[in-house]
């Protein structure tokens, strides 16, 4: 939704080009002028006056993407690590249940928003269109009853933005203290022509526009000149559009690409290369040249003499005999002819042009996305440290703004349409895990967690199925064919419980509080829940344990306590068990 006013049918004088734009001219390659406009509809019968002011052309940006050497692959790194993580169904806030056939329905229509199309490809094919055009097209498709089914993505070269409506006024909802409130505008709404080669032109609207249009004639409903008020049917009706843009385009509505401010280098670069190339074609520099002073070689000499250094005559131990007739001197005496030979062989091997000029044009295009080079591909100055700390950095401050932004969109504008209210749509983070941290990390907590979530959390972590089952796990490994193998063979548990010692003889005297609360701390120490510095060996932890094996059930759930309120500040967190 916009409020920009119509552009002018009236034919206008071609504004001068900038400086900066002009750069941009190539001679042998005006496929690369940027001045160039979007095609015009006018050939397919398109009123030129429902269309509004041109923006770049989007066939043209998709040629320089791909026939540049960095920009695909910076593409393709923001798809993957922005669009291509999966994405989650999760509750609207941590105090709000999730209504189970809510869950369903978002489920299934994210799981697959448009036939044979996934979320995932049609999440990178947006990206794709919106990183090289800087413009994104999402058509939502509704049912006969209107309601939501389907959504996907629009090629934006068979887009156009259509004229704005009139101005309207409109009522929005919007939270404010915690409550919904309608706040009413005047605002104009957007129209868009959508038209594949050889088909007839289909109108569609803006979404959350209260008017709607007519898909075939982009005739927009509400009041007639004659001031009755036109209705259309659904099948009449067009479909609402979400438009997505990079950057603003400060000469039209459209929007522009990020990499558009580097564009002298995107096409610099592509130029340096075919300048390269058609000096390999034309055989680079010439391994010899002869230089002839006073004289003139003969037309046979001269063949050979090509033929020669050419390669073309292919002969064991060439010789070449120059024949060279001084063209100076009288007729008495001949002047001096003086033949020399330079040899550049040296200079060709080594000749490499433009490379350094060439890195750093794709060091601009790749900073233009804000990029490390870890993430296309130039591993070499990279060790496991700098990778990790780039790739949380590119995450922070690249991959998770996206992300989220994509988020919003369809929190805002496709969760409310399907009346969705108990659960929402949220995008997987970059993760980077640590199999030996996580795994310590549960080491040092194995005694006071749940064992079933413990062989879970070692299932996820490991990538080995295992199954608690009474206590005890079972080891199961899937094949490559799908059969398990030993899947009855017990293995040790994660966990492994104690074995039964031999008790003492009960103590006649009772512990005090103060004896407790010792040998609480001593225990605490020697399982490990409590890291204060101090040092137990083997020998004195087994005498501590033996010293509580002794204690009667009333002392060994006092002692308990102890370490439950020490460790975790409240009862009941530490089973007395773990010290038998």
């Amino acid at each position: 939704m916009t409020t920009d006013t119509v552009a002018s049918t009236k034919p206008t004088q071609p504004a001068k080009p900038t400086s900066d734009i002009q750069i941009l001219k190539v001679k042998k390659s005006p496929e690369t002028n940027m001045v160039q406009k979007m095609s015009s509809f006018k050939a397919l019968g398109i009123d030129a006056a429902r269309t509004v002011r041109e923006g770049m052309d989007p066939k043209l940006l998709l040629n320089l993407v791909i026939t540049n050497n960095t920009l695909p692959l910076c593409i393709e790194a923001m798809e993957v690590n922005v669009d291509g993580t999966g994405h989650d169904i999760v509750a609207v806030d941590e105090n709000t249940p999730i209504s189970e056939p809510e869950r369903l329905i978002a489920e299934s229509f994210f799981k697959e928003p448009f036939p044979a199309v996934s979320m995932i490809k049609l999440r990178r094919e947006v990206r794709r269109y919106l990183e090289g055009t800087g413009n994104a097209y999402i058509e939502l498709l509704p049912s006969a009853n209107g309601e939501l089914v389907m959504m996907r993505s629009l090629n934006p070269l068979n887009v156009r933005l259509g004229a704005l409506s009139e101005s309207v006024t409109i009522t929005r909802e919007i939270e404010r203290n915690g409550s919904l409130i309608e706040v009413s505008m005047r605002d104009r709404e957007r129209s868009y022509i959508y038209q594949e080669e050889g088909r007839d032109p289909t109108y569609l609207i803006e979404f959350g526009a209260t008017q709607d249009i007519h898909a075939q004639t982009g005739v927009f409903s509400g009041k007639s000149e004659e001031g009755t008020t036109r209705t259309l049917s659904q099948v009449e009706k067009g479909n609402q559009l979400i438009h997505l843009k990079m950057n603003d385009d400060p000469n039209s509505d459209y929007g522009i690409p990020r990499w558009i401010s580097q564009s002298p280098s995107v096409v610099g670069s592509r130029k340096a290369e075919e300048q390269n190339l058609e000096f390999f074609d034309a055989g680079g520099i010439p391994n010899v040249i002869v230089f002839v002073k006073g004289g003139e070689i003969a037309k046979t000499t001269t063949d050979q003499l090509n033929g020669f250094l050419s390669g073309q005559i292919k002969t064991g131990g060439r010789a070449a005999v120059v024949e060279v007739a001084s063209t100076t001197g009288t007729l008495d005496k001949a002047g001096n002819v003086d033949v020399q030979v330079e040899r550049f062989g040296s200079e060709t091997m080594g000749d490499k042009m433009y490379e350094n000029y060439d890195q750093r044009c794709e060091d601009r295009v790749r900073l233009s996305f804000r990029l490390p080079a870890l993430f296309i591909g130039k591993t070499s100055d990279y060790n496991y440290a700098t990778a990790k700390v780039a790739y949380q950095v590119a995450e922070a401050q690249v991959f998770k703004p996206d992300r989220d932004e994509f988020d919003a969109i369809m929190n805002q504008i496709i969760r409310k349409e399907l009346k969705l209210t108990t659960v929402m749509f949220k995008s997987r983070p970059i993760t980077l895990n640590d199999m030996d941290a996580q795994l310590k990390a549960l080491e040092l907590t194995k005694q006071v967690i749940d064992p079933k979530g413990l062989v879970t959390e070692v299932s996820r972590i490991a990538n080995v199925e295992l199954t608690y089952v009474d206590g005890k796990e079972f080891t199961q490994f899937k094949n490559m064919d799908g059969s398990v193998s030993n899947p009855q063979q017990p293995v040790q548990s994660v966990a492994p419980v104690a074995p039964a010692k031999e008790k003492a003889p009960k103590p006649d005297k009772k512990l005090t509080a103060t004896e407790s609360n010792e040998l609480a701390k001593k225990l605490a120490r020697t399982s490990g829940l409590l890291d204060d510095g101090t040092d137990l060996d083997e020998e004195e932890g087994n005498n501590l344990k033996k010293i509580f094996a002794s204690l009667d059930d009333e002392d060994q759930t006092a002692v308990a306590t102890v370490v439950s309120v020490l460790i975790f500040g409240q009862d009941g967190m530490v089973d007395k068990g773990i010290f038998n």
